[in-house]
């Protein structure tokens, strides 16, 4: 685990978070998760290894969130859910939820749109 110093698969785990990660850019990294290996062979065969890979570095994101905005809009002497009553953790997490539902059915609108397209652009392609 982390220590005093950074380890070797963590640069993000020690000192002030924030000014420790002046290159951290979630556009960069979301971009590199656009290209990732896994993505670019998707429906190719895709590898376990980048598979794993594509999530730690999603894992990776949501670490860096943790230092960044997530330290600057809840961090402090305590986190802000180390002062949480029980009720308001209870209503974020019930409204975080809600969230993850919300743009889930919106990526799966997406996703079913997309393939219906694709569908009818397969049926058009073998129809000619």
């Amino acid at each position: 685990m982390c220590s005093a110093t950074p380890c070797a698969g963590c640069q993000i785990c020690f000192g002030d978070l924030v000014e420790d990660m002046p290159d951290f850019s979630p556009l960069a990294v979301m971009d590199d998760l656009k290209a990732h290996p896994a993505v670019l062979a998707h429906g190719q065969g895709v590898d376990s290894v980048d598979l794993a890979n594509f999530q730690a570095k999603l894992a990776e994101l949501g670490q860096q969130r943790f230092m960044t905005v997530g330290n600057r809009d809840y961090g402090g002497e305590r986190q802000k859910f180390e002062t949480m009553t029980i009720d308001a953790l209870v209503e974020g997490f019930l409204e975080e939820a809600a969230d993850a539902i919300n743009y889930m059915a919106m990526a799966s609108i997406k996703f079913l749109a997309g393939v219906k397209f694709l569908d009818a652009s397969l049926e058009n392609a073998c129809a000619e």
